[in-house]
């Protein structure tokens, strides 16, 4: 692809993702995504073939720049509180105005998105691949116990960042709410477990 070529296509993908935020995937409108890219929607089509497949490759954009983001935090030379603190903030920074329902609904409905589903699945694998890490680390640092089961915090921490949490938290006036539930969250995984049947 052509260097103008490419750069048509990063404007097009520009103009997309600010229409799918703004209005979501049912009520973007090609026409609108092409006078936002300053483009005719006939050259959106040479790009990508349907709605749903731009709206895929949007997806794919954002999944791989959040994977890189969530590798650069827990590679921070930092606490591991600090470096949750940091992405459960990366993370509600990226799902703000995203309703993962419309999501989900569309990843399991629209055929030319089922390809999402494999990009999803490496997006947590990768997070949990990080957290998994990081937790050893603060594990040999003494921030968490040697006996803490790594896989079970690893699934338990990487939902951390819930955006309807943290919008209940901030109704009910809490400051601070991203440091609160991290820090609710470390509480419980440094108590003594209860032993297992």
């Amino acid at each position: 692809m052509s260097r103008i070529s490419e750069q048509r296509r990063r404007e097009i993908l520009t103009a997309a993702t600010a229409e799918f935020t703004v209005r979501g995937i049912e009520r973007a409108s090609m026409s609108d995504i092409a006078v936002r890219a300053g483009v005719g929607k006939s050259t959106i089509y040479e790009y990508f073939p349907s709605k749903g497949e731009l709206f895929a490759e949007v997806c794919k954009i954002k999944m791989q720049e959040m994977s890189a983001c969530i590798h650069t935090v827990f590679q921070e030379k930092a606490s591991f509180r600090s470096q949750l603190v940091s992405y459960c903030s990366l993370m509600l920074e990226c799902l703000e105005g995203i309703d993962m329902g419309q999501i989900f609904t569309i990843i399991l409905h629209t055929p030319e998105v089922q390809d999402l589903k494999k990009h999803a699945r490496q997006l947590m694998g990768d997070a949990a691949r990080q957290v998994v890490l990081a937790i050893q680390a603060a594990q040999a640092s003494g921030e968490l116990s040697p006996q803490l089961d790594v896989d079970d915090a690893a699934a338990y921490l990487i939902f951390l960042p819930n955006p309807h949490l943290i919008g209940d938290l901030k109704r009910a006036n809490r400051s601070h709410p991203v440091e609160l539930i991290v820090d609710l969250a470390l509480n419980g995984l440094t108590r003594s477990a209860p032993a297992r049947n």
